[in-house]
């Protein structure tokens, strides 16, 4: 897809967006989870921590739904390659000996591919820093009984 990714319209409701012509009034949606689920089979011992902590995140705030399960675990699995790659860093060093002489540590290119991965994963569910300093903590406000009215009018 070409261009800047469409922001979800329950973002721009908790961004505080006012101008309702632009937002989508019949938006895809899915079926939020009322629980937390529990992770796939394939998702590794390290990353179910952080699975069920991301998940727990979401539902808190409302966006927790199914079908985002494996995006979800695709993000923990990067995060926990992340954090097995840097443990393995700090255990041997940036350089190790090789063949020819000292050379970069391979553990170190899976840590930086892991982290961007993690990173362009984190951004679609407002996990990164930036990604949440789009989004407004206060609630949006409600419409009065003037705009209701003026919109009965249009309408």
């Amino acid at each position: 897809m070409r261009g800047r990714p469409k922001t979800p319209t329950k973002l721009k409701e908790l961004n505080g967006n006012r101008d309702k012509r632009w937002l989508i009034e019949n938006e895809m949606s899915f079926a939020l989870n009322t629980e937390i689920p529990t992770a796939p089979d394939h998702v590794r011992f390290e990353a179910v921590e952080i699975f069920e902590t991301v998940c727990r995140e979401l539902k808190s705030i409302g966006m927790l739904v199914a079908v985002d399960t494996e995006m979800i675990a695709a993000y923990s699995e990067a995060m926990a390659t992340y954090k097995n790659a840097s443990r393995k860093l700090v255990e041997q060093g940036d350089v190790i000996p090789g063949l020819h002489g000292n050379v970069i540590n391979p553990f170190f290119a899976i840590r930086e591919r892991s982290l961007k991965q993690a990173k362009e994963i984190g951004l679609l569910f407002g996990i990164t820093p930036s990604a949440r300093a789009k989004i407004s903590n206060t609630p949006a406000q409600t419409e009065s009984k003037l705009d209701k009215f003026k919109k009965s009018k249009t309408a």
